[in-house]
């Protein structure tokens, strides 16, 4: 997919038809979403800074009777999400910053996450679990 917030949303919506017409309950739709909207936005905010031009984020699906699996390529700086630290607990809800959980919350939804780099491009796999 390219890399612009209106390609993100356009794509989110093709992700979202495609597991719906494959069944996918509405609880692990909502995880795909929300693991597909923050590795596809962190791309494209946090990739490689200076460089400019068409550089797709690469995204594969695959849906089987317990998981979805979801593929995300990209030609960025090593990233590597299983190896980010957890962000600190706020002590209360007023000094809690805005963003930077993203990164949890794709762990907190993933049955599995990995991440492999290889020939210059980051490669992180996981699997949502369907029920």
């Amino acid at each position: 997919m390219e890399r612009d917030l209106d390609a993100l949303e356009r794509s989110r919506r093709t992700l979202s038809e495609y597991l719906e017409a494959r069944g996918v309950e509405p609880r692990a739709l909502y995880r795909c979403e929300l693991v597909f909207e923050e590795l596809v936005a962190n791309a494209i905010r946090h990739g490689v800074p200076g460089v400019a031009g068409p550089r797709p984020v690469d995204v594969g699906v695959a849906v089987s009777a317990d998981a979805v699996e979801l593929v995300f390529e990209d030609d960025d700086a090593p990233f590597d999400p299983t190896a980010a630290p957890e962000p600190p607990r706020p002590e209360a809800i007023d000094a809690a910053p805005i963003g930077g959980l993203g990164i949890a919350m794709v762990r907190r939804s993933a049955l599995r996450l990995e991440y492999a780099r290889r020939d210059g491009r980051n490669r992180v796999t996981l699997a949502i679990a369907r029920g």
